[in-house]
C-alpha cells in the first residue's frame, strides 16, 4: 500500500511537470488534473497488471490511451496532442519507476 501512494505522489508530480513543458496553462488547474487523471489511472493499471492481466506493455498503452482522451477533454486539445501528451508522460514516469526499481 505504501508504495502505491509513492507512486501515485511521484506520478502526480511527474506528470504534471510533462503537461505544463506542453501546455502552459494555469498552474493549479493542471496539478488538479493530473491528480485526477492519475489518480484513477494508477489504480486500475496496478489492479489489472497485478490480478488481471499481467503484460506490461499492454497495460501501458490502455493507460496512454485513456489519458490521452482524459487530457484531450480537460485540455481542449487535439486528439493527436493529447495521446502525444500522454505517451511522454507515461514514459517519463515509467522510466522513473524503472530507475527507481534498480536503486
Amino acid at each position: 500500500m505504501y508504495s502505491l501512494i509513492i507512486a501515485l505522489i511521484l506520478t502526480i508530480f511527474i506528470e504534471f511537470v510533462i503537461i505544463w513543458l506542453f501546455q502552459r496553462k494555469k498552474l493549479m488547474k493542471l496539478l488538479l488534473y493530473s491528480f485526477l487523471v492519475n489518480s484513477i489511472t494508477l489504480p486500475l493499471a496496478s489492479y489489472t497488471f497485478f490480478y488481471i492481466y499481467p503484460n506490461l506493455i499492454v497495460v501501458e498503452v490502455l493507460v496512454v490511451v485513456i489519458e490521452g482522451v482524459f487530457l484531450r477533454y480537460l485540455l481542449n486539445i487535439k486528439y493527436k496532442m493529447a495521446i502525444l501528451l500522454s505517451l511522454v508522460a507515461n514514459l517519463s514516469t515509467f522510466m522513473v519507476g524503472v530507475i527507481w526499481g534498480y536503486l
